[in-house]
């Protein structure tokens, strides 16, 4: 009886204590964007490509895109927004800069994002590929004062 309890409890203990986690996945595979219209595929993770409009250069992006990066609570610039002033000073991002509503020929309403803003958004999408922690409460205090 007692050599039973004993190896119950030992038991017990080190199946509890050895808890199996399992590695980070990280895709190679740009991830399905459900908002990308069907005329341009889905494997493109919200961003469509280039397009001349009116002149300029703009990249094109989804609405789920726009708002992974506009969100005020998840979105990739309240995240980051005050790490990335310190690596781009006299650069402050606010949601919605740079982009313009833009119908394509199909009829699609997406976004145009001007080449300086989008270049400003790959670096954010790197940093959260990257894993990068976000902008701590800690940075965020002292940025409030």
């Amino acid at each position: 009886m007692n050599k039973l309890f004993l190896s119950l409890i030992l038991s017990i203990l080190c199946g509890c204590a050895s808890t199996i986690t399992p590695n980070h996945v990280v895709s190679n595979v740009a991830a399905i964007d459900t908002s990308t219209p069907s005329n341009y595929g889905l494997n493109d993770n919200g961003f469509i490509g280039y397009r001349q409009i009116d002149g300029k250069w703009y990249g094109i992006i989804t609405e789920n895109k726009r708002k992974e990066i506009n969100d005020p609570k998840s979105g990739l610039i309240a995240k980051y927004q005050i790490q990335f002033k310190s690596a781009h000073p006299g650069v402050w991002l606010m949601p919605n800069d740079g982009l313009i509503p833009w119908i394509d020929p199909y009829g699609n309403h997406l976004w145009a994002v001007d080449l300086t803003m989008l270049g400003y958004y790959m670096n954010l999408e790197q940093w959260k590929r990257d894993q990068k922690p976000g902008d701590s409460l800690w940075i965020k205090t002292l940025e409030a004062l």
